[in-house]
């Protein structure tokens, strides 16, 4: 596009904004930085964001302008005219998920440089979230204290790896490994939402099968159950981690013994 047409057209834009044509709810559509209307997606948003949903909520709201276009039309009892809806809005409801991931990227790249900032774009559980950096744990340690009471116990967290792992797999897999009986903590994780039943065993009984699901993903930062560390490497970072995993927990005092010996809820 030549500088003669772009400024053709931006002047044609602000002369439409200047008249107030109507946009959905009557005010004028102003034009956005693109990454501004993905950040206030991202942080608006209660869990990850995929590309296809960021996709379709850009696209729905050119949908929900254009209708309340044509009601404006219709309650003024005028001919409809033309849509209002500028250039820039169609473009970024259309936009590929290959042009959408890039600029995606491009945005958490930016928060990761920005040290003023205290928060960053991640991809996690198949989709894209706003979190804070790990830098400011040390001040959101006291403003959270009370959700250390809903952590989970060693032997949650224990019974979580082996699904983990092994998914698919039955209560009675996760029981031969362990040792112990986990139908208390196996309840507690589907409560969480950190497993869910995939459906039926073949096995003699169809026992239920088990696999962790999204939030799981979300809660250890993982994009997949691919991202998982090797098994090698989870040993070797357990060791050197022991004490930090179990502060973390909240569950200090507490032994293995103690945790096989019984049941956790």
């Amino acid at each position: 596009m030549d500088d003669g047409r772009a400024d053709g057209m931006a002047a044609e834009r602000e002369a439409q904004f200047a008249s107030g044509q109507p946009g959905s709810g009557g005010t004028p559509m102003a034009e956005p930085e693109v990454s501004a209307v993905l950040e206030a997606l991202l942080f608006a948003a209660p869990k990850p964001l995929s590309l296809q949903e960021i996709r379709k909520a850009l696209q729905e709201a050119v949908e929900e302008h254009l209708e309340g276009d044509a009601a404006t039309d219709e309650d003024d009892a005028v001919e409809a005219a033309p849509s209002t809806i500028p250039d820039w809005a169609m473009a970024l409801a259309a936009i590929s998920k290959e042009d959408l991931r890039h600029r995606l990227e491009e945005l958490a790249r930016a928060y990761r440089l920005d040290l003023r900032r205290g928060f960053q774009l991640v991809e996690v559980a198949e989709g894209f979230q706003l979190v804070t950096k790990p830098a400011m744990a040390i001040w959101l340690q006291a403003l959270l204290e009370d959700r250390k009471k809903g952590l989970l116990t060693r032997a949650a967290l224990e019974t979580l790896a082996i699904i983990a792992y092994r998914q698919p797999v039955t209560r009675a897999d996760v029981e031969e490994v362990r040792g112990v009986s986990v139908d208390g903590v196996m309840r507690t994780l589907l409560e969480k939402g950190l497993i869910r039943i995939l459906g039926k065993s073949d096995l003699p009984g169809r026992p239920m099968l088990y696999e962790t699901g999204p939030l799981f993903l979300e809660h250890f930062g993982l994009r997949s159950v691919q991202d998982l560390p090797a098994y090698m490497e989870l040993s070797r970072a357990a060791v050197r981690t022991e004490s930090k995993a179990a502060e973390w927990m909240g569950n200090e005092a507490s032994t293995g013994k103690e945790e096989e010996g019984r049941d956790e809820s």
